[in-house]
């Protein structure tokens, strides 16, 4: 009765398939900033919190927390605001950074910065007004500990005239 005994084979177990979330299981996994290529084009507004690197063309506004780079084939018309900003591209628009902007020699910049540090490579284009400034640092309230309240000395109290 060897005709119907089942062949016994091995196969490779099947992966389960994950469904697509919000990416923070695969974020963790990811190195790397997040890309626009450069035969994508947007329109509107872009926030994040995580790199960010610009090779194809935005119109807007780009608010990102940590390093934009406008790559070489970037081009930008919209106002800027990152930790770092990187500009190897073009920009038109105003650009804020928490900390630097660094124009690289291929960088072609029409617009306003206002960073902390600015660094500009031979060869690099700007166009516009600069204003550094450095961060604003918080400096502790001197207080005067109970402590030292107490211990100064209690000044006599004025009385009536005395005659």
């Amino acid at each position: 009765m060897a005709f119907f005994k089942k062949e016994q084979t091995e196969e490779a177990p099947v992966q389960p398939v994950r469904p697509r979330g919000d990416g923070a299981e695969s974020g963790a996994q990811r190195s790397g900033p997040s890309v626009i290529g450069r035969n994508l084009k947007i329109t509107g507004e872009i926030t994040g919190d995580e790199d960010l690197l610009v090779d194809g063309r935005v119109e807007g506004k780009i608010d990102i927390g940590k390093t934009l780079t406008i790559g070489q084939s970037g081009q930008v018309n919209a106002e800027i605001h990152g930790e770092t900003v990187m500009v190897l591209g073009r920009v038109n628009g105003n650009i804020s950074a928490g900390q630097r902007v660094v124009l690289k020699p291929s960088a072609n910049v029409t617009g306003n910065i206002h960073c902390v540090s600015f660094i500009v490579n031979e060869g690099a284009s700007f166009e516009g007004n600069i204003n550094m400034t450095q961060p604003e640092r918080k400096t502790p309230e001197k207080k005067t500990p109970p402590a030292a309240a107490a211990a100064e000395p209690a000044k006599p109290a004025k009385s009536g005239d005395s005659k």
